[in-house]
Order: structure tokens, then C-alpha cells, then sequence
């Protein structure tokens, strides 16, 4: 790979002036500068002398190669001129200069990036680099959800070092958000900071897998450490030294149910008068009074060194639902307050009513950006061709204009479809008048296994780069495994054009970070996504089923939710095995899917084979776990499908040797599940093995049960329907649910 070549996100302009190339480091090396002295700058300067210490194995010295950084305006319009820089180097020296103190520092990355494994020696053509981002504002939002709920300052460190890598400048941090009943027939509520005077809004995480490493389940609840060692104003700080600016998000009326919960007085009112414990009451005092309590704490406790000079709110996804209730899971409950003065305001106008309330306080503190979600302003659930979201969004403008707020309020526009066609948002509406920023995700959903959400970002990046958005956002969780899914956010956010087709962006990656095995990577990525290859339809006619969707059927994450006309809690895996009884074309499906995946293994295989570098091994390793993720979750299917069809005939004509056929099949899957659980401990982070781990080990229980429960009970007691061997099934098994 051409040092050049080594460069992220692609850079704009890159002219080659002489093709014979020269040695950097012939002799000595000097950086020079005359900056301003702000902390931007320092950390600028101070990574530059650092890496070339690192790449050199020696201290700068008189003379010799000369770095000169400086400051300067642009001398042409360029889009974000405080983001751009120019670079140019020869024989003579290299010249940094930034348009603004950003650019600078992207600048210093990108000659970064040129030194990394260089190991005292460097040669380049001479070239000049004029560099700037399509969009002002590249990063990602991280949901209040599993694994983050885990992440200690480190963990959220290494995220801010990774968008600093990428030349990316926004991180929101959600500190408050709730979901509906699933593990433990509780709701998932997430707070990552705590609150004087609000001594019980908080939440526990809890931790229950079974670790092969220690021999043992977990079983144990903690607090999420960035609330109990309170360190998001730490956070805040380290982005801020390096260019990243570390956004509070706190939802309310979206996702919530932890603080209408402590607080009935003001929660939403039902239509029987009492309190729904969902949702707020917009037309009480007192329900601004708790709020603004909090967000005054979040903006006074983590805003005293570097001000909030942006906060976002949510408001996404307000509408009724069932499971919001411990004790009432299967009826519905509604966010909308049903009391007198909020009965006067329809749904829309409640929550745009509130909306008002939290960005005029917010503003008056302030906050000069107030982010919310798009959905119920404009509600694309309404589809495609239907009129009124652009109706609403005119409306909500006008009431922005009466407010002044339109300088500050900016909607975020989301979609995570990967197909055009199914697509909710076509358009930011640029015309309305209204801020604007796109948000694709960036897979998201490490609990199931890793998804490729590629061509979302391709899609949505350029939606944002048409319709003028201020930047784009990732809905995010946090695996290392979305390596390659943030990379392609980051190339397409700050060079659409440049950044090529989503087949071009593939064959970069795989040059980039696996150059020793180009193709193999390649193969490994393309056969990754034709085992979950999505199809736009399920349609009976149509010979291919979607692949993601009935993957995504078999991870035990799934059942621990209430789904309306199941018993709840729900059989697993039972519904699977009548699933596939109803529709054998799923199990022939699974078959072309553990082939495929198997191939996938393969080729990260050869992968590990040709590369020596350690940090592009660990990277392998780790795709080739997910991938055998894939493959234990096509084995269940079909392990399933195998013993169901075995006790069928069982239930026909007794043949004794059946049911040891299907203990040794539930025994095998046992052992490969427990040994690709080890490996899970082996290869990802501390914050990610719990909730991975739970999911892996549930299925691995079942198995481990059924062989046991066949092993120990004899013929003429046996049941063996495999669509409900619950009686089979263990505490350790039951207590995952």
C-alpha cells in the first residue's frame, strides 16, 4: 500500500507534483510553528512531536527536515474553511497550515496517518493536499443501552481517540433513556449520571451470562460507572482537547419511564384520571420544574470548564405501546396526557407544546443548538407520499419563528433502512427552512451479531450532502466490530464524491487495514452479506427469504420482550421449531447460510494466515468471531430443525435410538456453543461480554438441558416435543429470560 493511500477519511484534493519519490528522514527533523495558544493547538502540537518521535525513534534536532505549522484563512471558498488545511511536501519540508485551528489539527492527523508503520524510515512523492469535510458536523450519537451502560472512562476515551483518527468532531452521549419490558420482566432504563436532590432516579445494570474463563454464571447487578463515578465531565474535557465536542442528550416523553415513575404527579394523566407512569403532563408546572432541574444540573455540573454549547433532547418515538408496565405488560399505556388543559391539544401539539418549553430554557442557558428527533415532528411513519409531514414541519416553523428558536432548534432526520425503496425519509425538506442533520446507524445491534450498515451510510450521506444537512450523526451503540461501518461513515460525511460506490469503499477498507491480504478481506466482507442478505420482501412468491430477518429470529435477545398473541414469558426456543414446521423453506435457507458463512470463516482464516501486523490481526480475529456468530446461530436453526424431525418420528414408532440421536445433536451444539462463548471472552471488551454473553448463553443452556434431560430420564417418561421442551429446561436457563 502507497503511503498515501494510508490517509482518512479520503482526502479532497491530492496533486502529485513530483512522482520520484524522496526520503523524509534522510537526516534530522525540526517542527517549527507560531500558533495561538490555545488547548486545540497544544494537543496539536504535542501529538505531532509525539508521533514523530514514536515513528522515528528519536527527538527532533536543529535543523535538518523541517514540519512548519500555522494558522491562515483561506485564500479560496472551500466548504467548512475552519475544517480545511492544506499539506504539501518535498525534499525541502513539509508545510501544514490550517484555515482555522481545526483544520490544523486534521492536518497533524493526516501526517499522522502518513508516518504510522514507517518505523525510521518514510518515502513519499512530492504532493500537496488541499483538504476540507462536505458536512460540519461527523460523528456519532451512543445510546443509553447495553454495553455502553458498562464503559469506564477508558472505554469512552478510546472512542473520542477513534473519531480523532476519522476526523470526526461530534460524540452526544445519551445519559437518560428508557425501553419498554424485556430481560427480567423489567423496563430497560438507562441513567448514566446522577442528580442531587433526585436520590432514586437511577437504574442498575444487570449481569447474567455464564463465563467459561471463570468456570461460572455471573449473576451480579452494578451501576453504570459513568453515573456512580461520575466522569462525563472527564469526558467532555478529553474531547475538547482533541477537537471532539461531547453533546448531552436527555430524552423525555420518547423513552421514558424511570422518571414518571418516581414522579406520578407529573406523568402523563390516562384517560381514567390516574397516573400512567409513561409520558409527561405538558400543561403542569411542576413537570418543568423536574426537568429543568436536571438539565440545569447536567448544564451547570459538566459545563463549568467547557461550556454546553449544545444538548440534545430526543422526543423520538412518542406513541402508545404495550409493555411499558411491569404489572400491566400485555395492555396498551400511553405517553399523551389525557388531563383537562392537555385534553384541549391534540398529540402533535402536546409534544410540540413541550418541545417549545425545553429548547426556550435550554436557550436561555445557553445552549446554542437544541437537537431533536424528526419522527413526530414530521412523522415519516406516515409514508413516503403522504402530505402532512411537510404540513407539520411548516407548522412547527412558524411556532420556531414565534418562540426564537429557529436559530437553535435542529431536527435530526433518521432512517436505518439499507434499501432505497423502504425508505421513510426521502427528503430533509431543506425549503421548510428549518436546521437539519441526517442520522444513518452504524449497526447498532452488537447483541444479535454484526451488521454491515454500509450502504445506509452511503445512502443517508448523500441525502445530507443534497438537501444542505449541518452534519450527520450515527445511531450508535459501541462495538469494535462496527470498525468498518464507522470508517465508511466517516469516508462518506467528509468526501461523498470522492468516497466512490459502496463496492469502492470495500476494496479501500480492505486495502487500508488488511494490505497484506487485500482480497481475501474483500471475499470474507462479501460473503459476510450474502448470508444476511436483505430482501425487500417476504412475499410467498419470491424463492429468497430475507436472511437478516430470520437470523435475527434466532438470537435469544428476542424473547425476553412480550410479543402480543404469544404466552409471555415466551417459549424459546419453541416458536422457532413451529416456525420452521410451517415454513420448511427456512430451514433450506438456513442450509445456503451456514455454507456461506463457513466460507466467510474461511477467508478470515487466510486472512489471520497473511498478515503479520498485531493490530490488523486482533481486527481479523474479531470478524472472523462474528462470523462464527452467524454460523451459531444457523446451527441452532438447523439443530433444531434436526431433532424436531427426529422426535416426529419418535412420536410414530418408538425407536429407542432416536432420542439419544437427538441428545448427541443437542450435545454437540452444547459443546460448540460453550467453546465460541469462550472465545467471545477471548476476543472482545469488557463492557460488550455481558450482554453478548447472555444472548450466547441461553442457547447453550437449552442444548446443555435437553442432552441432560434425555440422559437422565428414562424412555417411557421421555417427552420430546422439541416445539416445548420447557420441562426440560433448567433454573440457570430460565433465569436468563
Amino acid at each position: 500500500m502507497k503511503a498515501i493511500d494510508r490517509i482518512i477519511p479520503v482526502p479532497q484534493k491530492i496533486k502529485i507534483t513530483d512522482e520520484k519519490e524522496f526520503s523524509v528522514f534522510a537526516c534530522g527533523y525540526s517542527v517549527t510553528y507560531d500558533l495561538p495558544a490555545t488547548l486545540l493547538m497544544q494537543t496539536a502540537v504535542g501529538r505531532l512531536e509525539k508521533g514523530l518521535e514514536e515513528a522515528l525513534g528519536r527527538k527532533q534536532s536543529t535543523g535538518g527536515y523541517e514540519f512548519s505549522l500555522s494558522v491562515a484563512p483561506a485564500t479560496e471558498k472551500i466548504p467548512n474553511p475552519d475544517q480545511a488545511y492544506s499539506l504539501k511536501m518535498d525534499e525541502k519540508g513539509a508545510s501544514l497550515c490550517g484555515y482555522g485551528e481545526a483544520g490544523l489539527f486534521y492536518a497533524v492527523t493526516t501526517l499522522l496517518q502518513l508516518l504510522k508503520g514507517v518505523k525510521g524510515k518514510l518515502s513519499l512523492p512530492s504532493f500537496e493536499i488541499l483538504d476540507y469535510p462536505d458536512l460540519e458536523k461527523r460523528g456519532h450519537f451512543i445510546e443509553t443501552r447495553y454495553g455502553t451502560d458498562l464503559m469506564e472512562l477508558d472505554d469512552w476515551k478510546q472512542v473520542v481517540d477513534s473519531m480523532v483518527e476519522k476526523k470526526q468532531n461530534h460524540l452526544t452521549v445519551s445519559l437518560y433513556g428508557c425501553w419498554n419490558i424485556q430481560f427480567d420482566n423489567r423496563i430497560s432504563e438507562y441513567v448514566f449520571a446522577w442528580f442531587d436532590g433526585h436520590p432514586d432516579l437511577k437504574a442498575p445494570v444487570f449481569k447474567k451470562y455464564y463465563s467459561p474463563k471463570e468456570g461460572k454464571w455471573i449473576n451480579e447487578q452494578v451501576w453504570t460507572p459513568m453515573a456512580e463515578k461520575d466522569f462525563f465531565g472527564q469526558l467532555r474535557a478529553y474531547g475538547a482537547e482533541r477537537g471532539v465536542d461531547v453533546i448531552p442528550m436527555f430524552n423525555s416523553l420518547g423513552h421514558n419511564t424511570l422518571i414518571p415513575r418516581i414522579y406520578p404527579e407529573i406523568s402523563a394523566v390516562a384517560e381514567d384520571g390516574t397516573p400512567s407512569r409513561l409520558g409527561f403532563c405538558v400543561s403542569n408546572p411542576k413537570t418543568y420544574e423536574v426537568l429543568f432541574d436536571l438539565y440545569d444540573q447536567i448544564l451547570t455540573r459538566y459545563g463549568k470548564e467547557f461550556p454546553i454549547k449544545a444538548f440534545d433532547i430526543g422526543l423520538d418515538e412518542v406513541a402508545p405501546g404495550r409493555s411499558y408496565i411491569a404489572d400491566d405488560v400485555g395492555n396498551w399505556h400511553s405517553p399523551i396526557c389525557h388531563c383537562p388543559e392537555c385534553s384541549k391539544m391534540s398529540p402533535r401539539e402536546q409534544l410540540i407544546s413541550h418541545a417549545i418549553k425545553l429548547a426556550k430554557f435550554l436557550k436561555s442557558r445557553g445552549v446554542e443548538t437544541v437537537y431533536m428527533y424528526n419522527d413526530m415532528i414530521c412523522e415519516h411513519r406516515l409514508g413516503r407520499n403522504n402530505n402532512e409531514p411537510v404540513d407539520v414541519t411548516h407548522k412547527f416553523r412558524k411556532r420556531l419563528i414565534q418562540n426564537d428558536l429557529l436559530d437553535t432548534v435542529c431536527l435530526d432526520w433518521w432512517d436505518y433502512s439499507s434499501l432505497p425503496q423502504l425508505f421513510h425519509v426521502d427528503s430533509l425538506h431543506p425549503y421548510v427552512g428549518i436546521r437539519r442533520t441526517a442520522k444513518p446507524w452504524n449497526g447498532y445491534q452488537h447483541w444479535h451479531f454484526l451488521y454491515h450498515a454500509g450502504d445506509n451510510a452511503y445512502l443517508m450521506c448523500k441525502m445530507a450532502k443534497r438537501d444542505e444537512a449541518e452534519g450527520i450523526r450515527t445511531y450508535s451503540s459501541w462495538d469494535n466490530s462496527f470498525h468498518r461501518n464507522n470508517q465508511i461513515l466517516a469516508d462518506y460525511s467528509w468526501n461523498f464524491e470522492g468516497s466512490g460506490t459502496p463496492c469502492e469503499e470495500k476494496e479501500r477498507y480492505a486495502r487500508h487495514f488488511f494490505p497484506q491480504a487485500e482480497d481475501d478481506a474483500v471475499r470474507a466482507f462479501e460473503l459476510m452479506e450474502e448470508t444476511l442478505l436483505y430482501s425487500d420482501t417476504e412475499d410467498p412468491r419470491n424463492t429468497q427469504l430475507n436472511r437478516l430477518h430470520l437470523l435475527t429470529a434466532f438470537s435469544f435477545y428476542t424473547f425476553p420482550y412480550y410479543k402480543h398473541g404469544a404466552e409471555y414469558p415466551r417459549n424459546y426456543p419453541g416458536e422457532l421449531v413451529t416456525a420452521m414446521r410451517e415454513n420448511p423453506k427456512k430451514v433450506a435457507e438456513l442450509k445456503i447460510m451456514l455454507e456461506l458463512a463457513q466460507a466467510a470463516r474461511a477467508c478470515w482464516g487466510k486472512v489471520l494466515e497473511k498478515t503479520e501486523d498485531a493490530e490488523q490481526r486482533r481486527m481479523a480475529q474479531r470478524y472472523a468471531y462474528d462470523t462464527g456468530t452467524y454460523e451459531m446461530l444457523i446451527r441452532d436453526g438447523l439443530t433444531l430443525a434436526e431433532m424436531d424431525k427426529l422426535a416426529l418420528t419418535y412420536a410414530e414408532n418408538k425407536d429407542p435410538a432416536i432420542p439419544e440421536a437427538i441428545r448427541a445433536l443437542a450435545f454437540a451444539q452444547y459443546e460448540r456453543r460453550k467453546a465460541h462463548l469462550a472465545l467471545l471472552e477471548e476476543t472482545k471488551e469488557h463492557y460488550i461480554i455481558p450482554i453478548q454473553g447472555r444472548v450466547a448463553s441461553a442457547p447453550m443452556q437449552y442444548f446443555a438441558d435437553v442432552a441432560s434431560y434425555i440422559e437422565k430420564t428414562p424412555l417411557e417418561e421421555l417427552r420430546l416435543d422439541v416445539a416445548d421442551l420447557r420441562h426440560a429446561c433448567s433454573e440457570e436457563f430460565f433465569n436468563l429470560r
